[in-house]
């Protein structure tokens, strides 16, 4: 893109205009594969409910998914291992993750309210979240120190602590 037009705006029109065609057209999640690198597109995704459908590689690349019709995505149809929601703040999986990914489940990562990118948890600001709603488990490892990350386990507690991993 020339750089004329970077920060004029024109990303998250392109951005909105593909969701709504998407969600017109039937498709549920739309998928951005983005470098850690690059925080411009990182803050313009922010402005959606994302979550990683796929481990981080090497090279510091992410596969986020979003909603093309608002709020969280929800999981794909054909999901066979278990639905694994993991709260976690970090971009990479940790060893249980990968075991969890390994054995065939379904991983779904949320990061979390963030305070310095803006980035709200759903659950907590509107009440739902259609991942940890159709999540099998859940797997909170957000800081309890946070209190906004905090108010999230508490959440799932209070709505499904039968899905809570320990």
């Amino acid at each position: 893109m020339l750089d004329r037009y970077q920060r004029s705006g024109l990303g998250e029109v392109m951005l909105a205009a593909l969701a709504e065609l998407a969600r017109k057209s039937g498709i549920k999640r739309l998928r951005a594969v983005v470098s850690l690198t690059n925080r411009p597109m990182l803050r313009l995704l922010t402005g959606y409910d994302w979550t990683l459908a796929e481990p981080t590689d090497e090279c510091a690349v992410a596969c986020l998914e979003i909603s093309a019709a608002g709020g969280m995505p929800g999981w794909p149809k054909d999901v066979k291992g278990q639905r694994i929601l993991v709260e976690q703040k970090s971009w990479f999986d940790d060893e249980r993750t990968a075991t969890l990914r390994a054995a065939g489940n379904e991983i779904r990562r949320c990061s979390g309210p963030d305070r310095r990118t803006g980035r709200d948890c759903p659950l907590v600001t509107s009440g739902r979240c259609r991942l940890a709603e159709e999540a099998d488990l859940i797997i909170p490892a957000l800081p309890g120190a946070d209190e906004r990350c905090a108010a999230v386990t508490t959440a799932h507690r209070r709505l499904w602590a039968g899905k809570l991993a320990t």
